[in-house]
């Protein structure tokens, strides 16, 4: 069963998986990058309201959140990364709560909350159970409720091909870990068909960064903002999707 695989698996990555993507030249910038994107979404979320966020891993958006002022009910499969976000958010602990969760059935009623994230997960389901999870999200969002997802570009990963396999031989012994690669167009046209509007897309990081961060990081940063919107955001790492219940 998938949803067992995964328990396994990020239950033994739990106590090095925030190093492994973070921690690195490339993850040190992707994360500031990524935030970025979170930060300039989260403008349109209600701040009086707890955020739902799904597969929360080891807290890399909780940690986000909380500094936003936000209260997080705090969701994933795994206890081991759970236990990670209460030991990242520290003192602010008291502004997470956490629930165990599957993600095609939430555990939650019907529009019962006014925001709803999932960052780095979706890209571990194709697309017709990308769907489901995010029907799911849908279900629990109230009328004018905002959705923040982010999947990983099949562009940038084809541009990118042969340095993955290299690094996908060293890191799981295998050519790719499981792994879905979305384009922006037909994601789109999948939030829109599951219900959502006004759908925005931010592009965030990629590794053609890595060479203006070798040399400045300041000079790394302001090509990847670069990404964000423009034309280059079609080669970037990941692309976020924020989208509206109406």
């Amino acid at each position: 069963m998938k949803s067992q695989r995964f328990l396994k698996f990020y239950q033994s990555e739990s106590e090095k998986y925030h190093g492994l993507r973070y921690g690195g030249l490339y993850g040190k910038l992707f994360k500031t990058l990524h935030h970025e994107a979170l930060s300039g979404f989260l403008v349109q979320a209600d701040n009086s309201e707890p955020i739902l966020e799904i597969a929360c891993g080891t807290g890399h958006t909780t940690g986000l959140l909380v500094k936003e002022g936000f209260d997080v009910i705090a969701c994933d499969l795994t206890p081991g990364m759970m236990q990670r976000v209460s030991e990242q958010t520290g003192d602010q602990h008291e502004k997470v709560s956490f629930v165990r969760m599957d993600a095609f059935k939430l555990p939650f009623p019907d529009a019962c909350v006014s925001t709803v994230v999932s960052t780095r997960f979706l890209h571990l389901f194709p697309a017709d159970e990308q769907e489901l999870i995010i029907t799911e999200m849908y279900r629990v969002l109230k009328p004018g409720g905002v959705v923040l997802v982010d999947f990983d570009s099949w562009v940038h990963r084809w541009c990118w091909a042969l340095p993955f396999a290299l690094y996908n031989l060293l890191r799981y012994q295998r050519l790719a870990p499981y792994s879905i690669y979305n384009r922006i167009g037909r994601t789109i046209t999948m939030a829109s068909r599951v219900g959502f509007s006004d759908i925005k897309v931010d592009g965030i990081g990629g590794a053609q960064l890595l060479l203006p961060a070798l040399i400045s990081g300041s000079t790394a940063l302001k090509v990847g903002r670069m990404h964000r919107r423009s034309v280059l955001r079609l080669i970037a790492d990941q692309f976020m999707v924020c989208g509206k219940k109406y």
